[in-house]
Order: C-alpha cells, then sequence, then structure tokens
C-alpha cells in the first residue's frame, strides 16, 4: 500500500497506484481530490509520501521477518523440517507414481499420523512460538510492496544464521541470511501466481546458500590444516596459541604445529603437515633464524638469574669456601653447647705413670707436641696440664681428623692404614681420659656426658650437611665443574629437591651471589653443550630442544632445578621466566627431522597440487587436445605447490593469522548456517503445502 498527502490529507492507495505515468497519477489524485472536497495539488506532491511509504514497508518488513525468522529457529526441529521433509517426500512420490489425487490426499493423511509431535512438541511449533513472540512485539507486520517483501523475506534467514562463532555473526547473517533469503523472494516474485514460484523460491534460497557455502569454503591450504587439527579441543587451541604468542614475545618464535602438538602430546597430524611443508622447500627462512635466537633467548633468561661472571673457574673456590663456613658454624654450635661439660670434666688428671707411657708411644708423642707447637691448635689447651683430660681430648681429636683425611680418596697421601691406626687411637685416648676422669671424680664423668652429647649432635645436624651437596663442595679446592655437578648430578636421589633448596639458601647467605652463579653456570654449560654446532659446520637448529630435554632431565632433575631457583633471592620471578624459556624450547622438539623421508614420499604432496575447481578443470582443459598438455598441466600444478607452500607457511608461523587459523581448526565453516538456510527452505515448502491445502478444501467446499 502507498500513501498520499492531498491538502494534509492522508490517503492510502494500492501499489498499482506507482505503476501509473506521472499524467495518470495527477488523474487519480485530480479525482480523489474531488471526492474529497479539496483543492487538488499536483501529483508528484504524493510521490514523498510514496517513497516514505515504500522504505517504512521495507523497515516494517523486516521487523516481520526478523519476529517470524526467530519463531522459525527454534521451532525448526519440531516443525519445520519434519513438515518439509513430509512434503518433499510426498512429492516425490507424486511424480515417480503419478498417483491419483485420492491416492496423494490418502497419503497426506497417512504422513501426518506417522510424523507426529505431541504435547512439548506442539507448544514448541513455529505457530506457537511466533505467537508467544508477538504478544511482546506485536503482530508480525507483512510487507506490500515488492521491496518490503525481498527485506522482509531476508530477515527470515537472519537469525538462523547467525548460530554459530561470535566473531562470524555478521558476515554468516549476510552471507546464510540475507543472501539466500534475497534470493529466495526474488526468484518467488519473478514466478508469482504460476506452478514455479514455490520451486523458485527453494532454488533461490539454495542457490544463495550453497554460493556462500562455496565462497567462504577454505581453499586448499586451509582445508590441509583443518584435516589436520583433527580432534584438537578448543581449550587446546587456544593454549597452543598463547604458547605461540609467548614464543613471539620471547624473541624465539616457534609454529603453530610446535605449539599444539605440545600441548595435545603430539597427538595432531599437524606436525606431519608442517613435515610436508617443509619438505617441499617451505619455511626455510624461518627457522635458519632458530639458532641465534635461542642463543640470544637463553642469554637474555640467564641474565635474570646473575650477571655473566668474569671469572668463572673461582666460582668453585667460592662456593667450597661458603660450604665449609657452613660446616665449621655447625661445628661451633656444637661444641659451644658441649663446652661446660667438657671444661668440667677437663680439669681431671691422668695418673702420671699412664702419661709416661702413652708418652712413649711415637703417634702420640707427635700429635702431642704438635699441637704444643702450632699456635692455633695450642690456643684451646694453652692452660691446661699436659696430662689433663682436656689435653688428651685434644689429642684425641687431632688424631680422628687425621684419620678422616687419610680415608679421603682424593687426598694424594690417603691410606687406609694409617686412617685405622689413627682412628684407633684416638678411640683409646678418649677412653683413657673417661677411666682417668672416674678415677679422680669418684663419679659420674663429665667427659663422657660431652662426648655423648657431641656424637648425638653430630649424626644429628652435622653428618647429613656432610653427606649433602654442602659436604661435597665445602673446601678450598672445589672447582666450578665439581660443585655444578655437585648441586645437579644426572641421577639424583628421589626426593632431594628440598635439600637442594636448603643447600642453595645457605650458600646466598654466606656468599651473597655464589648461589645464582652456580645455576647459570650449569645452564649455560647445558646449552653450549647441546646447541653446539653440526658435524656439517651448520648452525644447530635442534639446541633449544635439546637443551631444554637436558637440563630438566628426569622428573627429579627437573623439580630439583625448580626449587633451586626457587630458592635464590627474588626466586618466584626469575623461575617464571626461566620455566617460558624451557616450555618454548621444549615445543620446539615437535618439528620432525627434515631429510627423513623424499618429498615424493610426503603425505600431502598431492594435495598441494590441488587449487580448486576452476584451476582443476583448467587441468582437464589444458591436457585435452593441446600439442603439450603434460607440460601445462605440471605449469599449472607447480604453480599450485609453490602457493600452497607460501600459504601453509603463512598460516602455520604467522602472528596475522591467528583469527584465520583459530577459524579453520575451531569448526567447519558454514556448516550450522547452511543447516539454517535448509530449514528457512523447508519452511517455504511447508507455507506451499498449507496454502495448496486451504485451496483443495475451498474447491471441495
Amino acid at each position: 500500500m502507498a500513501t498520499l498527502e492531498i491538502q494534509g490529507k492522508e490517503v492510502e492507495v494500492n501499489d498499482r497506484f506507482l505503476k501509473l505515468s506521472p499524467q495518470e497519477q495527477n488523474a487519480f489524485v485530480s479525482q480523489i481530490a474531488s471526492s474529497l472536497g479539496v483543492k487538488p495539488g499536483n501529483a508528484g506532491d504524493s510521490k514523498p509520501s510514496a517513497a516514505r511509504s515504500q522504505v517504512e514497508d521495507v523497515v516494517k518488513g523486516i521487523g516481520g521477518g526478523l519476529v517470524r525468522g526467530t519463531a522459525g529457529t527454534i521451532g525448526m526441529v519440531t516443525d519445520t523440517l519434519p513438515a518439509g521433509i513430509n512434503w518433499l517426500a510426498n512429492k516425490g512420490e507424486q511424480l515417480a507414481n503419478w498417483d491419483t489425487p485420492e491416492d496423494q490426499a490418502r497419503r497426506v493423511v497417512e504422513r501426518r499420523q506417522n510424523v507426529t509431535f505431541p504435547g512439548a512438541s506442539e507448544a514448541l511449533s513455529t505457530g506457537n512460538i511466533q505467537h508467544g513472540i508477538e504478544t511482546v512485539t506485536g503482530p508480525a507486520y507483512e510487507p506490500t510492496t515488492r521491496a518490503g517483501k525481498i527485506a522482509s523475506r531476508a530477515a527470515e534467514f537472519v537469525p538462523g544464521a547467525m548460530i554459530g562463532a561470535p566473531a562470524n555473526i555478521m558476515r554468516n547473517a549476510v552471507a546464510f541470511g540475507a543472501v539466500p533469503g534475497a534470493l529466495s523472494e526474488i526468484g518467488g516474485q519473478t514466478f508469482e501466481g504460476s506452478s514455479l514460484e514455490t520451486p523458485a523460491r527453494i532454488a533461490g534460497g539454495l542457490a544463495g546458500g550453497v554460493g556462500a557455502a562455496i565462497a567462504m569454503r577454505p581453499n586448499t591450504a586451509e582445508n590441509m590444516v583443518r584435516s589436520a587439527v583433527g580432534r584438537a579441543t578448543l581449550p587446546q587451541i587456544d593454549a597452543a596459541e598463547q604458547l605461540f604468542n609467548r614464543a613471539q614475545q620471547m624473541g624465539i618464535p616457534i609454529s603453530r604445529p610446535e605449539a599444539l602438538q605440545s600441548i595435545t602430546n603430539g597427538s595432531t597430524k599437524l606436525g606431519d603437515l608442517q613435515h610436508t611443508l617443509e619438505g617441499m622447500g617451505g619455511m626455510k627462512e624461518f627457522y635458519s633464524q632458530r639458532p641465534a635466537q635461542n642463543e640470544a633467548a637463553v642469554g637474555r633468561t640467564l641474565d635474570t638469574i646473575a650477571s655473566p661472571n668474569p671469572n668463572p673457574s673461582k666460582i668453585g673456590h667460592t662456593a667450597g669456601a661458603a660450604g665449609e663456613n657452613v660446616v665449621t658454624q655447625i661445628r661451633s654450635a656444637i661444641n659451644n653447647y658441649t663446652r661446660p661439660m667438657y671444661d668440667a670434666g677437663g680439669q681431671h688428671l691422668v695418673p702420671p705413670q699412664v702419661h709416661a707411657a702413652m708418652m712413649g708411644d711415637p703417634l702420640f708423642a707427635e700429635t702431642f707436641n704438635n699441637i704444643r707447637r702450632d699456635p692455633a691448635l695450642n690456643a684451646m689447651v694453652q692452660n691446661a696440664p699436659d696430662r689433663s683430660v682436656r689435653m688428651y681430648d685434644a689429642v684425641a681429636k687431632e688424631l680422628e681428623q687425621r684419620s678422616q683425611n687419610a680415608a679421603q680418596p682424593l687426598n694424594p697421601q690417603a691410606s687406609q692404614a694409617v686412617a685405622s691406626v689413627t682412628g684407633r687411637l684416638g678411640g683409646d685416648i678418649k677412653d683413657l681420659a673417661v677411666a682417668s676422669e672416674h678415677a679422680s671424680a669418684n663419679g659420674p664423668s663429665s667427659y663422657q656426658a660431652a662426648l655423648a652429647n657431641q656424637t648425638r649432635l653430630r649424626q644429628q645436624y652435622l653428618q647429613p650437611v656432610l653427606d649433602g651437596p654442602i659436604g661435597k663442595i665445602a673446601g678450598q679446592d672445589t672447582t666450578t665443574k665439581a660443585a655444578v655437578e655437585a648441586l645437579f648430578p644426572a641421577n639424583p636421589l628421589p626426593n632431594s629437591q628440598d635439600e637442594i633448596a636448603q643447600t642453595m639458601r645457605a650458600l646466598s647467605r654466606q656468599r651473597p651471589g655464589v648461589a645464582n652463579d652456580l645455576v647459570r653456570s650449569h645452564a649455560e654449560m647445558t646449552f653450549n653443550e647441546a646447541a653446539q654446532r653440526l658435524v656439517s659446520g651448520g648452525p644447530n637448529q635442534s639446541g633449544g630442544a635439546k637443551f631444554a630435554a637436558t637440563l630438566r632431565g628426569n622428573q627429579q632433575q627437573a623439580a630439583n632445578l625448580e626449587a633451586s631457583v626457587l630458592a635464590l633471592p627474588n626466586g618466584q620471578t626469575v623461575w617464571q621466566g626461566f620455566n617460558e624459556l624451557l616450555n618454548v624450547m621444549e615445543a620446539q622438539q615437535y618439528r620432525q627431522a627434515t631429510g627423513s623421508r623424499t618429498a615424493f614420499k610426503i603425505p600431502g604432496v598431492e594435495d598441494l597440487k590441488s587449487g580448486g575447481a576452476i584451476n582443476n578443470a583448467a587441468q582437464v582443459v589444458g591436457g585435452a587436445g593441446l600439442s603439450l598438455p603434460r607440460k601445462i598441466t605440471n605449469t599449472i600444478q607447480n604453480w599450485n605447490v609453490g602457493r600452497n607452500v607460501d600459504e601453509l607457511a603463512d598460516l602455520l608461523t604467522s602472528p596475522e593469522a591467528a583469527d584465520r587459523f583459530r577459524q579453520l581448526a575451531r569448526l567447519p565453516r558454514g556448516s550450522t548456517q547452511y543447516i539454517s538456510v535448509l530449514g528457512r527452505i523447508s519452511n517455504i515448502a511447508n507455507e506451499s503445502r498449507r496454502s495448496k491445502d486451504g485451496e483443495s478444501n475451498d474447491e471441495r467446499r
């Protein structure tokens, strides 16, 4: 309908008015004006109102179409699809069997009886859903102009097309909604009133949906990516993209196959796809930069642990001195605790005849005289008589120390015999001192109590330290490599991470920075060994993966490494960056070794030669009767390979391809939306069936 404004009065006329010539329109307006008793204006004055009316019809038609489309989308399963399928099947049987009208009517009744949706399904039918929406929005507007009807039908297709990934809503609304809907209505209007109207509407909608699906379907390279991703879950794809981005930020780019294979433990075929790509000569530039990138990234990360030490060979000596200080402090604490007991017992004297006999022993006499001559050793007993229990205790301790030194395998003067003799004599001297105190005091021996407490405290506090990493590095002659090997052995004891953490904290307290230097030395030596140049002299592109695998090693090695870094000052922050570096370099292991298979044996090479339907058709035409068909075909295929190789390389390595890769990996394009197109087309068929049934009933009446 159109609206004419004649001297301030609005008059509605049908659409035929718009098809009249200007002269006919003016005559028509004059007649209306005369009947209204007003002075007629120029017919041209009505044109703005007519145009405005058509725009209004389009706008309202879109609103009505959205209401009908929303209801149809919700009720598609319970109403539209079954009814449409029945109608299409019934039409197919009519064409196949040339049934009589009576048979056709009987079959319609049977189908309605066989496909029913009682109860909740009836409540969810399209009609009831639309009625519910209309209680809020008002009745769905039915357009009257050609443009309004096209817009309304296009809007009907939009709600179903918007189902799916939020990132593609607007694209799908146009491609699978507005376009198929508009083409369906245009087709119907073209054959309006004829028997071809409904088929034309169906064909228009299908053409729009199929065309959109074809236009947006992935090309050869994209199809290969989507197929290779397989059943990777959305969280896995997102986690892989995060790992991919972290690697970019750290300056050590990895490919998306490496990232996804790392997250999924190698469960997808993206690694095979990348191997195919590399076998065809792709990604050379990407990987040629990896050795230098790895070296730079490791250097930056190690700088957060400690700055490069200008005297690396002295790190071991500093660590050994720090370890020795820890041992000395524990010994001093034990001695301070037992000193009162030693003092109480040390004042007693050994009988003169016993002392004379002991001085006749060459080993005892030598040790005794060494103590008196050494200012450091004599300082503790300088006020003690020669035959006092305190002096005998000092001789016994000196002999025990000589025994321990003689038992050390690294001592060039080591001798088990000397160790045994000196150790045994030291024990005998202590027994003699205890006996002497008993005889003098005629009661409990304070010296004996001191010895018992010394033994207990050494076993509880000192011996674990001596047996652990600190005991292994304590000493002035410790080398840097020996200290690193003591802290990070190739096969550490189970559950030794707490022991390592305590050692690193103790070293840091004694010599600030030495623990950091040891961790850096360990990591740097490991990287240098893993990333050394190949036998051929070329840079090692796999050095990063080997570095991470060697440094973390087995499960206990990984736990000890983490504990050692966390125990450093500001260790939590340092570990976060260090751990991310190792995670990225571990992902590099999922790159398959190049050169292991020849290109023509690599799966996927034939797919790379494909270039889509039009391109493949060109190859067929190129081979049909021309003098050099093979050369033409090979030229096209070689061009396809080069183009697909470049596109694959971009998809697998470019940060800018993130959204495109996600779309390919997550969902097959257009699947849900194309189903919605079929649903709307089925609804059109259903409406046509109801219309025909109504006409038949009218005729029968």
